[in-house]
C-alpha cells in the first residue's frame, strides 16, 4: 500500500509539475501531512520526519526539481506550534487534523479551545512531565509520539526512583496520556496499557508510605479542654476563637476545610436556642445536599456550646469570617493550645484538625 501511495504521489507531481504543497502559499494546511504516521523510520524509502510531534514518515515538499523524487524539504512554520507549551514544534500539528478543511484561522481557533480543556496550572505542570519524556526519549533514541507503552513504563521508573515517592509518575501518566490523545485523537494512549498499568501498581507498593491516621479526639478530652479554658484568668481572642472552632468542629463532625468558610451570615440561632448552621460548601455535595447542621441547646450541660458558639459570634462584625486561619496556622495553633491544656502532652503533635471529626463520628458510632 505504501509503495502504491508513493506511486501515485510520484505521477501526480510530474504530471502537474507543481509542487504538492509550496511555503507561503496560504493554503489551509501549509504541510503534507503523513499517511501512515505510525510507521518506523525508513519504512516506506522515505526519510523519517516528525508528524504530530513524533517520528513518522513525512512527505514534506514534493518536487520536480529534485526529478519527482519525493524528498522532504523544510517545512513552513504551522499556526499551531507551541499551543500546548512544548508539545508541537513548527510545521507540526495534530494527526486528526489532516483533511479537515478548515482554514488555519479555523485551525487556531480549535486548537486553543483543546489546550483550554484543561486550566493553566494543570497545563503548565503538563507540559514540565512532558518535556521531561520527550528529554528522556531523545536521549534513548526512541520515539515519544506515538510512544511504546514499554518506554513510558520505564520512563515512569525513572521518575518514581529520581523522587522516591510515586507521586510524580501519577502526574507524568496524566500528562503523557493528555498530549497522546491532543495530538493523536482517537488513537489510544500507551499509559492504558497492562504494562503501565502493572509497573504503576508494582511502584505504588514500593515507595508506598506508611498511613499516618490521627488519632481521635474523645467527648472526655473536650471537656477537660472546657475544663481548662474556663479556669484561666485571662482568656485571648484567638483562643476563645480555636475553642469554639474545636467544639464545632467535634459537634458537627466537620472538616476545617468546610469550617473555614462560615461567616456570620451562616449562623442562625433558632428561639429554641439551638444554633442552625449553614455550610456554603461541603465535600459530600456531591453525594447529598447536606448544606445544614444544628447544635442543640443544652441548658443543664455543664458546658452549652450552642450558648458559647452564639456569644462568640455575637461578638464578631456582620458578615465576618467564624475562624480566620490558614490550615497550618490553626493547626499549630490547635496542637499549642491542647499541650497547654495538659491533654496528653506526648500526644499533642497526633492530633490534627481531622482529630475532631474522627473523634465524634468513632463516638456517636460506638456510643
Amino acid at each position: 500500500m505504501c509503495a502504491l501511495f508513493l506511486k501515485w504521489a510520484q505521477r501526480r507531481v510530474l504530471q502537474e509539475d507543481i509542487p504538492v504543497t509550496q511555503a507561503g502559499s496560504g493554503s489551509a494546511l501549509p504541510w503534507f501531512p503523513s499517511p501512515f504516521p505510525l510507521l518506523a523510520p525508513g519504512q516506506g524509502g522515505l526519510t523519517p520526519l516528525q508528524v504530530a510531534g513524533g517520528v513518522g514518515v513525512g512527505l514534506g515538499q514534493v518536487s520536480v526539481l529534485q526529478g519527482g523524487l519525493l524528498l522532504p524539504q523544510q517545512l513552513p512554520p504551522h499556526p499551531s506550534q507551541d499551543v500546548w507549551g512544548g508539545g508541537l514544534g513548527p510545521g507540526q500539528a495534530p494527526a486528526w487534523m489532516s483533511g479537515t478543511g478548515l482554514s488555519q484561522a479555523d485551525e487556531q481557533v480549535l486548537l486553543e479551545h483543546l489546550g483550554s480543556s484543561v486550566r493553566a496550572s494543570t497545563r503548565k505542570t503538563y507540559s514540565g512531565y512532558w518535556r521531561r519524556f520527550r528529554e528522556f526519549c531523545e536521549l534513548r533514541n526512541v520515539f515519544f509520539l506515538p510512544a511504546s507503552s514499554a518506554v513510558v513504563a520505564r520512563f515512569l521508573i525513572y521518575i518514581s526512583e529520581a523522587n522516591a515517592s510515586v507521586c510524580g509518575a501519577k502526574i507524568a501518566v496524566s500528562a503523557i496520556s493528555y498530549f497522546h490523545k491532543i495530538f493523536m485523537g482517537d488513537a489510544v494512549s500507551p499509559t492504558e496499557s497492562v504494562i503501565v498499568n502493572n509497573v504503576m501498581r508494582s511502584l505504588s507498593e514500593k515507595f508506598a508510605k506508611p498511613v499516618k491516621k490521627a488519632n481521635p479526639f474523645s467527648s472526655l478530652l473536650l471537656k477537660d479542654l472546657f475544663e481548662y479554658y474556663s479556669g484561666l484568668p485571662l482568656k485571648s481572642k484567638s483562643d476563645d476563637c480555636l475553642v469554639v472552632m474545636i467544639s464545632v468542629m467535634f459537634c458537627l463532625m466537620a472538616r476545617f476545610e468546610e469550617v473555614s468558610k462560615l461567616t456570620t451570615d451562616c449562623i442562625k440561632v433558632l428561639d429554641s436556642g439551638d444554633v442552625e448552621v449553614t455550610f456554603p460548601s461541603a465535600k459530600n455535595y456531591n453525594f447529598s445536599n447536606s448544606k445544614k447542621s444544628f447544635i442543640a441547646f443544652c441548658p443543664n450541660a455543664k458546658f452549652n456550646v450552642a450558648k458559647i458558639f452564639t456569644e462568640f459570634v455575637n461578638s464578631l462584625l456582620p458578615g465576618s469570617l467564624l475562624f480566620s486561619f490558614t490550615y497550618a496556622s490553626a493547626l499549630s495553633k490547635v496542637r499549642n493550645l491542647l499541650e497547654r491544656a495538659n491533654i496528653s502532652v506526648d500526644e499533642a503533635s497526633s492530633f490534627s484538625l481531622q482529630s475532631f471529626r474522627v473523634g465524634a463520628v468513632s463516638g456517636a458510632v460506638n456510643g
